[in-house]
C-alpha cells in the first residue's frame, strides 16, 4: 500500500511465475535498491535501478517453504544476509555465498552490520559475528520476546546498542 495515498500498489515482474507462491511480503532494502520474493525454495532479487531480475537458489540446509524469512544488508550493500530461522547465509553483492551458520530462531527477529560486526537477534540471545568470515565473537543473553522482529538502534557515543521490539527494550553496553 502507498503510505501516503493507502491505495493498494502491485508489483509485476515478468520472469517470476504465476504458480509460484510468495511467501510473506516482499522485502525491500533502500540502501541497495532492491525488492526480495522468497518463494519457498528460491528467492527472486528484483534489482529497480536496472531492471534486473535475479534468481537465487538457497543452499539445502534452508527450511523448504519456511514461514521464516528474513533479509539484511550491510550498510554499503557488500554483504546480504538471508535467513530461514535456522540457517543464515551471508553473500557478496552478487549473491555469492561467503559463509553461513546455524543461529536456532523459531520467529523472526534480526540482524544488521556495523563495523566488521554482524548482530543477530535469536531467541533469547545476541549473537555477534565478525561480518567478514563468520566467526562468532560473543554470545549474550536476551529476555524472550513473543514479538517478530526486532529494530536495532547504536548509540555510537555512549557505546551503546538498543534492541527493540514491540513489547520490550534490551539494551547492551
Amino acid at each position: 500500500r502507498d503510505m501516503f495515498t493507502d491505495e493498494e500498489q502491485t508489483l509485476s515482474l515478468s520472469g517470476v511465475n504465476d504458480y509460484q507462491t510468495v511467501y510473506g511480503e516482499p522485502v525491500y532494502i533502500e540502501s541497495i535498491n532492491k525488492i526480495f520474493l522468497y518463494t519457498g525454495d528460491r528467492v527472486f532479487i528484483a534489482d529497480l535501478k536496472n531492471s534486473e531480475l535475479t534468481e537465487m537458489s538457497l543452499p539445502e540446509t534452508f527450511i523448504p517453504h519456511s514461514q521464516i524469512f528474513y533479509v539484511a544488508a550491510s550498510p554499503d550493500g557488500s554483504k546480504i544476509l538471508f535467513s530461514d530461522g535456522r540457517t543464515v547465509m551471508v553473500t557478496d553483492s552478487s549473491f555469492k555465498e561467503l559463509y553461513s551458520f546455524t543461529c536456532e530462531c523459531d520467529r523472526k527477529r534480526g540482524a544488521i552490520f556495523k563495523d566488521k560486526v554482524l548482530y543477530v537477534a535469536a531467541n533469547n540471545c545476541l549473537a555477534l559475528y565478525n561480518s567478514e568470515t563468520g566467526e562468532l565473537l560473543g554470545k549474550y543473553d536476551m529476555d524472550d520476546s513473543r514479538a517478530n522482529v526486532a529494530t536495532f538502534e547504536f548509540d555510537d557515543k555512549n557505546h551503546q546498542l538498543f534492541i527493540k521490539t514491540e513489547d520490550q527494550l534490551s539494551i547492551f553496553d
